[in-house]
């Protein structure tokens, strides 16, 4: 829309004057700006801008220039790809000079305001790519972060798909599907923060790690579901002078039975075995260690006017290295998993639900017992709102007797 000696009324009084005016019809705008204004008690009074440029039907990108009272001006930038679902990706960066600056105190858990300058930035990233054609089996996925220290406040960061964490998480994977299985080969690291929360140092790393995992199978006339999964790693833990190396095999076998209207039992029984290159213990390391574990999984679901109740218990027992006999001596008498858990599911409306559940843990330890309330898992009360297909709001409430 074009014009000129343009008036605008205020009623029947002219207000303003302009000798020519453009606006675009168009849904899709070339370039917009925001401005959104703010006050909180870390910033103060601020002023947070973004500037949106288009570049197709799918890039995009968006340029911040902010202002804070209490920290100063603020800089950065956000770069994003979406082409539907199978190609996706984005880039952010931020850098600030607050001039008061707000750091944790670790002891006390609480924050500390300074005067000192600091100069505060992070960098993150998130991609997705089939590789191929639309249905390819191939696909690359990855997430960079990296930032000046544990305390970069989330308030700078305006995408919702990239939130701030005082951890570090960085991966990379190539992922292939087979007719009947699915294979993935990755590489992720993993670095927190040291006392000072200045700077990060690296707690685990794996170079490389692949991952192997088949469909649901029918094997013969087995009137059983059939899985099989291996996996070989590389990976690095602080602390030590050597790479861990292991190779893992399993195998899981699973059924389901209706034994009435709205009542089922689901058991499923496991095995798995992990060769390590070297195993740490509480005696002398062992090397060429090869340890099985297997694990029986029984799920009991009710469907009832007041939501579906499911009661699981799930056992697993790790086996003495190069035997079939349970490893009894150690502190845990080797049973790792020993529970009951209950969870609730309430459904109100297609797009309303409430989920209750908690649980209590079995297991018995060499030298120490455990009291009822370390037993008992936390009781969590959840509560869920889909508004729209991409909008859901959740109210979450965990409670834990000690």
């Amino acid at each position: 829309l074009q014009a000129w000696n343009v008036l605008f009324y205020l009623g029947p009084v002219p207000v303003f004057y302009t000798h020519f005016l453009y606006k675009s019809l168009s849904p899709d705008h070339l370039i917009r700006w925001r401005t959104q204004p703010g006050l909180d008690a870390r910033n103060g009074l601020y002023a947070k801008n973004t500037l949106f440029t288009s570049y197709s039907d799918s890039v995009y990108s968006k340029l911040f220039a902010d202002y804070y009272m209490k920290q100063g001006f603020g800089y950065g930038g956000e770069l994003n790809r979406r082409k539907g679902e199978d190609s996706r990706a984005i880039l952010y960066g931020y850098r600030i000079k607050e001039t008061s600056t707000w750091h944790s105190d670790g002891a006390n858990n609480s924050r500390v305001v300074t005067s000192t300058q600091v100069v505060r930035w992070q960098v993150l990233g998130d991609i997705y790519q089939a590789v191929g054609s639309s249905n390819s089996a191939n696909s690359f996925q990855g997430r960079l972060q990296a930032q000046s220290d544990a305390d970069f406040n989330n308030h700078y960061t305006r995408s919702s798909s990239l939130r701030v964490t005082p951890d570090l998480f960085n991966s990379a994977a190539f992922v292939h599907r087979f007719s009947q299985a699915t294979a993935r080969l990755s590489w992720s690291r993993y670095d927190v923060a040291d006392a000072s929360r200045r700077k990060y140092f690296k707690t685990t790393e794996s170079i490389p790690r692949l991952d192997v995992n088949s469909s649901s199978l029918r094997i013969g006339r087995l009137p059983w579901l059939n899985t099989f999964n291996g996996f070989a790693d590389s990976i690095y833990v602080r602390g030590r002078a050597y790479l861990e190396k292991s190779v893992g095999a399993g195998w899981q076998g699973t059924r389901n039975f209706q034994l009435g209207r709205g009542v089922s039992f689901t058991p499923a029984l496991s095995y798995n075995e992990v060769y390590y290159s070297r195993q740490e213990t509480s005696r002398a390391p062992i090397f060429d260690a090869l340890i099985g574990r297997w694990n029986a999984n029984e799920t009991l679901r009710f469907n009832t006017p007041l939501g579906g109740l499911d009661a699981t218990h799930t056992y697993q027992q790790r086996l003495k290295h190069g035997t079939l006999q349970h490893d009894a001596g150690a502190v845990d008498k080797g049973v790792e998993v020993n529970a009951v858990s209950v969870s609730n599911v309430y459904i109100l409306t297609p797009r309303a639900w409430t989920r209750l559940s908690s649980g209590y843990d079995f297991r018995t330890f060499r030298g120490y017992s455990v009291g009822f309330r370390q037993r008992v898992q936390p009781i969590t009360a959840e509560a869920n709102w889909q508004a729209y297909e991409k909008l859901v709001f959740t109210l979450r409430e965990d409670y834990q007797l000690d």
